[in-house]
């Protein structure tokens, strides 16, 4: 399933840099997830809920995907706060 996404307050480039910044500062530890890097950055009203279920729901965080151990970006979005989920997660424990 798609990871809830949201929209930017103002220039998405902008708010990506920025978070990009903040990451590198607070030294952010990224998720790897086969070839690629996924941080979820701390930044105030960066965007909002997309879609009928998300209307007004704002987002404080940032997800950053990048090429594995590089700093180049694949993606950015507003979210809220949690990483996406590879495709194909096993959310079974053991051997249920």
């Amino acid at each position: 399933t798609k990871p809830n996404q949201g929209e930017f307050y103002g220039d998405p480039v902008a708010i990506v840099e920025d978070a990009w910044a903040i990451a590198r500062q607070n030294f952010v530890k990224p998720i790897t997830v086969g070839n690629r890097d996924i941080y979820v950055v701390p930044r105030p009203n960066s965007g909002y809920a997309g879609g009928m279920s998300g209307q007004l729901e704002t987002y404080n965080h940032v997800t950053i995907i990048t090429e594995t151990g590089t700093n180049r970006v694949v993606t950015g979005y507003p979210s809220g706060g949690t990483p996406p989920l590879p495709k194909g997660y096993d959310f079974s424990f053991g051997d249920q």
